[in-house]
């Protein structure tokens, strides 16, 4: 199992990796916030490049997309694409919608498996999922898509039986979600 720590730092070089966010100033025209306190950072969405406003509105004059000039990047990018959330918040807003989006389809509890590492490895498979859409790569998020709709084909009548059951108020939505731990002290 690979276990990933969410900060710039740890991901790969083609996401950010290596470097965090600079709010203290431009790298482009090196304008400080000590020295212009209403310097506005601006942020890319594909790989966390810090710009100010200005440099922002330069970059897009003559044209509506550019390539980010990022190592490791080279996206095409618009002036949309630099938003106020830095590169890491950007990841962690992800990761939690995809998080969300994950607690429908991996429902099942302890006392569904036959044994504590059949759970464990559920969990293991739904951390490894939850990485690959939040983070990964483009191949990545290709390959963790399809495990979920595999997923999602083969236990097509536990995920519902379990969401019926939520409804009808048998459990509550809490007790759905995977606890993403390794112990199971509730045996």
């Amino acid at each position: 199992f690979r276990h990933r720590v969410v900060t710039g730092r740890s991901l790969p070089a083609d996401q950010g990796g290596g470097r965090m966010a600079d709010e203290t100033g431009c790298p482009k025209c090196m304008s400080m916030k000590e020295t212009n306190p209403s310097l506005q950072l601006r942020y890319s969405t594909c790989c966390g490049r810090t710009l100010c406003t200005s440099c922002v509105q330069r970059l897009f004059q003559t044209a509506k997309v550019v390539k980010c000039d990022e190592p490791n990047c080279g996206m095409g990018i618009g002036k949309q694409n630099f938003v106020r959330q830095t590169y890491d918040q950007q990841l962690y807003s992800k990761g939690v919608q995809t998080r969300m989006r994950l607690a429908g389809t991996f429902n099942q509890r302890r006392e569904d498996f036959d044994s504590l590492e059949a759970y464990n490895n559920y969990l293991e498979m739904v951390a490894d999922i939850d990485w690959g859409l939040s983070y990964g790569n483009e191949k990545e998020k290709k390959e963790a898509a399809a495990k979920m709709r595999k997923f999602a084909k083969d236990n097509f009548q536990k995920i519902n039986a379990r969401k019926l059951a939520i409804e009808e108020g048998i459990l509550s939505s809490s007790s759905t979600r995977p606890r993403l731990s390794y112990h199971d002290n509730s045996r």
